[in-house]
Order: structure tokens, then sequence, then C-alpha cells
């Protein structure tokens, strides 16, 4: 479902599982619209993503 709304996303964060902790297929594609990804780390991911967030949501 999230792929299929992808290129259309206005928001600068997004909240969603950690299924869609996929660098390529979904990170690379909403930095690339400005939105900051807020997704747990898969737990076969070689380095966990940092989810220190800078500012208040």
């Amino acid at each position: 479902m999230l792929m299929a709304l992808l290129p259309n996303i206005e928001t600068e964060y997004l909240l969603v599982d950690k299924a869609y902790d996929a660098q390529e297929r979904v990170l690379d594609k909403l930095q690339a619209q400005g939105c900051e990804a807020i997704i747990l780390s898969k737990s076969n991911r070689n380095k966990p993503r940092d989810l220190l967030l800078t500012q208040n949501i």
C-alpha cells in the first residue's frame, strides 16, 4: 500500500512499520521528496538506523 502512495506523500515526517526499512525501495525515495522516515530498524539490518531526532515532532 505504501509503495503506491510514495510518489504523492507531502509531509516532513512519516512514521511507518519496520517492514518498510528498505533503503533503495523506500527510504531513498522519501528522502528525495524531503520526507524523514521514522522507522525502527529491522533486526537483520547491518547498520541500525539512528532514530535520534533533532526536532520535536
